[in-house]
């Protein structure tokens, strides 16, 4: 509470005292749930219900521990009884300053679900108020008592009367709330004031600012200055005068030189308007209000694509929800900003607000980091009645219109749009953005959501537009990922293409009070996203960030993909970039030596050492950067000179014009000598000449052929075409047992290899060299590094919680193991290069696309797909699609027991 007096008091000295005609603000909640404050509070129905209590606002009042927990899809009982009806009763008492007096006031909320119902000092406030996620005031000048204390009270229905409220927000796929979970405030305002403003900011630097009015009507002047970042003035003032009467008034300008906002380069500008009510010298200062936003210009040019700024751009985006798990819809700031920073770290540019307008500081984010956005009206699959839906849009564009980072209004979601309401939009918005329908064809862009990749190719084909604003559903490890590569192969190099946007951003798993703060995920209809609850990083979160990284980087491999121990250096280069030049970047390489192979992996017995220890023992050292225009080719060498011979791998990595990294790449060298000797190698003492006596552990038993086909959603054996030929052991005179084998496939096959059953049970813990740390699959192999990687296995969580990176499942390109049990420990060597390893299988109880069979500690030529929450691999592109593989496989692993 202290906190919150020492905010109330900063905002309402700034806002009174040295500014004296701003609008003054004085809070009735905190910010966030980070300095929410307590309101009295009587729920009518489930937990914890008709008994007054209190409550903090802003939040969901599930997450404070009264009602009923509803998940939208489950909305209507097969009864047909809406579930969810609870209300919430609030008040609280406040005072308003005497200095007030003669002011315009208002109560404005930022966001209640659903409908609400004001009453000040016993009094209405005005009709109530429906729509969840709109902000909106009542003018209570009249019924305030300045000087003294007053009583508000507000009635909150988390089931709207107006049924079409209910189709739109409640009946969808999330999680529904009730309470005032956006912030609530007083603004005071002098008797003619400025009410909105709309900016309309072009790259050719001319300026017009849309002022609507409100108070008196009496006549007067208008003024504005626009500042840049550092507050210098950046041209001269514009004025306009205006009649009594007046509702709006408009100033015009040009201004030269001016930076232009776009995602790479998000220039802000100040403009601060300033009212004079009379004329000459009886004007009197009245108000005065400062908006930020940014000179640019988007068109939709016909089958062409879209521009920013004259420049055909791409947008790479993916869907957001306002959601934490302990506080549902209610966030801060700081998240905000968080989400924003880590979705521009995985090099994406864009985010649509699906399915409602989200918190504003969300779209200061998104101006100030550069983050494109569709800004979203509700309804979600079902519409708004037109009355309503043109009074929510209205609601919508005046709050959202000056923020520069919006690009195009989408009106519902997947049907949940009314045509006849597409024009309210431009009513309010001086820039005429576009109108967007999400899954259908509006403005000339076609948005269709969760094309196969067949169908894919020949919508990326044009001549029409296609931008998809939901596509590769994520759900558990599965989607958005999966298939992407072969996805963006074909719309990354389509003209026609405009970007696309993946469903969707975190897993909405909600930490039920009800449950002792356990996460729920309503089954598998909300872990859809890329990164976790918590915003925990997943495996398809690195492969957007590999694939998407605005630089690419290529050199030329060997047929085992190495890097040849005569390769000349030459890198390929291309700058994906849609404005910025390659010369703003840095590129960095550095190499990696494994020599004495098990050094730095520590006693399996005791505390771990860092991944990478030891392996890279250089630096990162500067590489030429060529200066490439956006979106073009080019070279770059490192000198093969400077390469050691001992050295196993190579790494280069980018950096973007903010210093952040953007992608490492690295491959593996050549191996310099003879498979012999790499099955010899020292091992610093941890391998003992007879191991098995050394730990009290026996060896694994013997391989077995692991062939599996996937089919009608599950993996089943394939028992034809595939056989073991042979199974040759050694014992190595340094210790160790060397495992040669060779079989053949003749067969379509989406698991193949061989597997060992290694004794002692559960494998604990693993260390590895290798890509990593994420486990992959056939159809998504990005998003690893090559590094020394260690994963222990986790507790059995607790509720939906799932643990990042995941222990078993695939991994890739590796040159040694240790895996630890109860019974002992194993090292096993990658003699002869098999690209893959298995541990167990990435089907998890309750959490996972398909069911994957259990192959312990397998070999593995061939590797599964994985498809998503809608399609099975094989529609998500021809790395999905079973390979028939005809080849015979000779391998070689070297086990060894360790300490």
């Amino acid at each position: 509470m202290r906190r919150l007096l020492l905010v109330l008091s900063f905002v309402w000295l700034a806002s009174s005292s040295a500014r004296a005609t701003e609008t003054a603000v004085l809070m009735l909640s905190g910010h966030g749930p980070e300095d929410a404050v307590p309101w009295e509070f009587f729920c009518t129905d489930g937990r914890n219900s008709r008994e007054w209590s209190t409550i903090l606002v802003p939040s969901c009042w599930e997450q404070q521990g009264f009602g009923t927990y509803n998940y939208g899809n489950e909305m209507q009982t097969n009864a047909g009884v809406i579930v969810g009806q609870e209300q919430g009763l609030y008040r609280r008492t406040f005072s308003v300053p005497a200095e007030w007096r003669g002011q315009v006031v208002r109560v404005v909320f930022d966001g209640v679900m659903t409908d609400a119902s004001v009453r000040i000092n016993g009094e209405s406030a005005g009709p109530t108020h429906q729509g969840a996620f709109y902000r909106f005031h009542y003018d209570i000048t009249s019924l305030l008592r300045f000087g003294e204390e007053n009583l508000i009270e507000v009635t909150v229905a988390k089931n709207s009367s107006n049924r079409s409220i209910n189709d739109a927000e409640r009946a969808a796929d999330y999680w529904i709330f009730g309470g005032i979970f956006r912030p609530v405030w007083l603004e005071a305002r002098p008797a003619r004031f400025i009410d909105w403003t709309a900016i309309d900011a072009r790259a050719d630097g001319s300026f017009r600012g849309v002022v609507h009015l409100g108070g008196n009507e009496t006549a007067g002047t208008l003024r504005a200055v626009l500042t840049d970042a550092a507050g210098e003035a950046i041209g001269p003032e514009l004025a306009a005068t205006f009649e009594a009467g007046a509702s709006e008034v408009e100033v015009r300008g040009r201004f030269e030189g001016v930076d232009l906002w776009t995602a790479e380069t998000p220039a802000l500008y100040h403009v601060r308007f300033s009212l004079e009510s009379g004329a000459g010298a009886g004007a009197i200062a009245a108000h005065t209000v400062t908006e930020r936003f940014g000179f640019r210009t988007i068109e939709v040019r016909e089958n062409d694509g879209v521009y920013l700024n004259g420049t055909k751009i791409v947008l790479k985006g993916v869907n957001r929800h306002c959601f934490w798990p302990e506080t549902a819809r209610t966030v801060s700031r700081e998240q905000s900003y968080a989400d924003a920073r880590l979705i521009k770290a995985a090099n994406m540019n864009a985010v649509r607000m699906s399915h409602y307008p989200p918190d504003r500081h969300f779209l200061e984010a998104c101006d100030e980091l550069g983050l494109y956005v569709l800004d979203e009206l509700g309804g979600w699959q079902t519409p708004y009645d037109i009355p309503t839906g043109a009074r929510l849009i209205g609601e919508l564009v005046r709050r959202d219109v000056n923020h520069p980072s919006i690009l195009f209004w989408d009106n519902g979601n997947e049907g949940g749009w009314r045509a006849e309401n597409d024009g309210e939009f431009a009513r309010w918005d001086p820039q005429g953005r576009a109108v967007l329908h999400p899954w259908a064809v509006n403005s000339g862009i076609n948005t269709d959501h969760y094309e196969h990749y067949e169908s894919t190719v020949k919508l990326s084909a044009g001549p029409q537009i296609f931008m998809p604003t939901e596509f590769l559903h994520g759900l558990w490890d599965g989607g958005i990922g999966a298939g992407f590569r072969d996805y963006w192969d074909v719309m990354g190099s389509s003209p026609t293409v405009a970007g696309g946007f993946f469903w969707v951003w975190s897993d909405e798993s909600v930490a039920r009070t009800d449950r002792d703060g356990r996460l729920d995920s309503a089954g598998n209809q909300a872990p859809d996203g890329m990164v976790g609850p918590h915003r925990e990083l997943e495996g398809s979160y690195f492969t957007v960030k590999e694939i998407w990284s605005p630089v690419q980087v290529g050199v030329a491999l060997n047929e085992r993909g190495e890097l040849a121990r005569n390769w000349d250096g030459m890198i390929e280069v291309e700058n994906g970039y849609d404005f910025t030049r390659l010369a703003a970047c840095r590129l960095e390489w550095r190499q990696g030596s494994d020599v004495s192979g098990a050094a730095g992996v520590a006693d399996v017995t005791g505390a771990a050492g860092s991944p990478g220890a030891g392996l890279f023992e250089h630096d990162w050292q500067p590489l030429r950067v060529p200066d490439l225009a956006p979106r073009s080719h080019g070279q770059t060498r490192l000198d093969p000179s400077w390469l050691e011979a001992t050295s196993s791998v190579v790494q280069v990595r980018a950096v973007g014009p903010d210093g952040e990294d953007l992608w490492t790449w690295s491959w593996w060298r050549e191996r310099p000598s003879a498979v012999a000797s790499e099955s010899a190698s020292a091992d610093d003492g941890d391998v003992a000449g007879d191991a098995a006596n050394a730990t009290g552990a026996a060896w694994p038993g013997e391989p077995r052929l692991v062939a599996f086909r996937y089919e009608a959603k599950a993996f089943v054996p394939v028992t034809a075409g595939v056989t073991l030929d042979e199974v040759r052991w050694s014992d190595l005179p340094e210790g160790g047992r060397r495992c040669d084998f060779t079989y053949t496939a003749d067969a379509a096959v989406d698991i193949l290899g061989v597997a060992f059953d290694l004794p002692g049970g559960e494998v604990r813990s693993k260390r590895w060299l290798g890509r990593g740390p994420y486990r992959v699959y056939r159809n998504r192999m990005e998003g690893g590094v090559i590094d020394r990687h260690e994963l222990t296995r986790p507790a059995p969580p607790e509720g939906d919680a799932v643990s990042y990176p995941e222990f078993d499942g695939y991994f890739r390109d590796w040159r040694w193991l240790e895996l630890v049990s109860d019974a002992g420990a194993w090292r096993v060597e990658n003699v002869s290069g098999v690209p893959n390893f298995g541990l167990g299988s990435s089907s998890e109880p309750g959490r996972s696309v398909g069911v994957f069979p259990d192959t312990g500690f397998a070999l593995l030529e061939v590797i599964p797909a994985i498809g998503s929450k809608f399609a099975g691999p094989e529609s998500t592109g021809p790395r999905g699609v079973t390979p028939h593989i005809e080849q015979t496989f000779s391998s070689a692993v070297v086990f060894r027991a360790v300490r």
